[in-house]
């Protein structure tokens, strides 16, 4: 029974991606910002100021993203071929959304990376200070 669902949801999904005309220029401007966001957030794995400004912004249009469907929905004609944005709000969910969560994600992994070697690089001083610390001693006692 669960692989019904399965096949099922797969099928959906499949279908979603078929319907999407993925042409339509505000739709490449749209993946081509997210993957611009991605690169830049790359580009600055070692500036957390930086990434933490991108954060907030992705944040508040992730809150906003909502806002962003119904006034897509209401003013579609003006941009879009045809009509994506339904009150379930499914596409802006998968296509703005899904993007900003996952560049979030990789913030957060960059600061996990940074904050790993970070801890790293404090054990190699402790255990250096330490191991002079002991030269000195025996130095001492001889």
């Amino acid at each position: 029974i669960a692989s019904h669902y399965v096949i099922m949801g797969l099928d959906a999904i499949k279908e979603f991606f078929q319907t999407v005309d993925w042409t339509e220029p505000w739709l490449v401007l749209l993946l081509s910002l997210h993957a611009a966001t991605a690169a830049a957030i790359l580009l600055a794995r070692r500036h957390t100021y930086i990434q933490a400004g991108i954060l907030g912004v992705l944040g508040i249009l992730c809150l906003a993203s909502e806002r962003l469907n119904e006034f897509a929905a209401m003013n579609y004609k003006r941009f879009a071929g045809q009509q994506y944005f339904d009150a379930n709000g499914f596409f802006v969910s998968v296509i703005f959304a899904g993007p900003i969560i996952f560049n979030c994600f990789l913030i957060v992994m960059c600061w996990l990376w940074n904050a790993w070697v970070l801890m790293g690089r404090i054990a190699v001083a402790k255990a250096t200070r330490q191991r002079r610390s002991q030269r000195s001693e025996s130095k001492k006692k001889q």
